[in-house]
This record gives C-alpha cells, sequence and structure tokens, in this order.
C-alpha cells in the first residue's frame, strides 16, 4: 500500500483506500448522472464525517484504485482525516507521521461505514442521490441546533 522513506522513516507514497465494493455508489456519487460530490475526497471526507457520527467503523480489505494522498493535503482535507482519527480513536498521537497508516485506517472504515448507509439510502429511497444527501446535511443540523455543532462535541472529546 505505502512505500516508505528509508532515512526517515516517513511514508513517500501515500494514498486512501476506497472499498471495492461500494465502487458503484461512489462513482454514482462522484461521476454519474446523480454526481453530488465533485472529488472522490470529498465524498470519502462526508461518508467519513457520516459513519462517524453513526458510530459506524466497517473494515474492509479489498480496494479500488487508491486516492493519493496529497490530494487530500493540497485540499486541506487533511485535518478531516486527522480529526475523525483522533477522535474516534481517542488517540492524539495517531496524527504523528510513525502512525499514519493507523490514522488512514481508522478514517477508511469510517469512510466505508458511511459509504454503506449513503448505498442503502441510495438503493431503498425513491429521492434523489442529491436530495439524501440533503436531508443527512439538515438531520445533522437539527441534531447540531439540539445538542451542539458536531464539531464542538468533537472539539470537547479532543480536550486534554
Amino acid at each position: 500500500m505505502q512505500k516508505t522513506g528509508t532515512n526517515d522513516n516517513a511514508p513517500t507514497l501515500r494514498r486512501v483506500r476506497r472499498p471495492k465494493d461500494k465502487e458503484a455508489i461512489i462513482l454514482r456519487l462522484t461521476q454519474g448522472t446523480d454526481n453530488v460530490f465533485s472529488t472522490f475526497v470529498d465524498l470519502l471526507c462526508f461518508a467519513a464525517c457520516l459513519g462517524y457520527s453513526r458510530d459506524l467503523s466497517v473494515p474492509f480489505e479489498n480496494s479500488s484504485e487508491p486516492v493519493p494522498w496529497h490530494i487530500f493535503e493540497s485540499s486541506n482535507k487533511d485535518s478531516v482525516v486527522n480529526l475523525i482519527a483522533a477522535v474516534a480513536s481517542d488517540d492524539y498521537g495517531i496524527v504523528g507521521v510513525d502512525r499514519f497508516d493507523n490514522k488512514l485506517n481508522v478514517f477508511e472504515q469510517y469512510a466505508n461505514g458511511g459509504l454503506q448507509v449513503l448505498a442503502e439510502l441510495v438503493e431503498k429511497s425513491p429521492k434523489s442521490p442529491f436530495d439524501i444527501v440533503t436531508d443527512l446535511i439538515q438531520e445533522a443540523r437539527k441534531t447540531a441546533n439540539e445538542s451542539g455543532s458536531p464539531l464542538e462535541q468533537m472539539a470537547r472529546d479532543l480536550s486534554w
């Protein structure tokens, strides 16, 4: 999955895996006529947040073409990966360079859980994928208004 540098032990070829069994929903939501997300990165981040909010972390082994890590970094989405990994694992050290694989594993499993939810909703609902995602966002906003924002809750979880 990754190459490791010989001198500094830092990953040099970093990639975020996409679950192969969710490829149909990934392509439908990013490239098909029902595309809701403009990039794989946007979809994976949304799915990971959805998976985290539903406490649904789903391991997987088979991956389709992974997304290069530099795309997460250049779009400033690496912070989403770090936040989910740190809060979900309750281990702030997970964001360190030496634990990169662990951090990605946590994020990938929550993204897989969120993709599972999205796939089920899209399959069962007569609504368009856009309307389903909009409903999920509105549901999250309603919950945030009732109990504080998810970011505020994550920040409380991160408090020392």
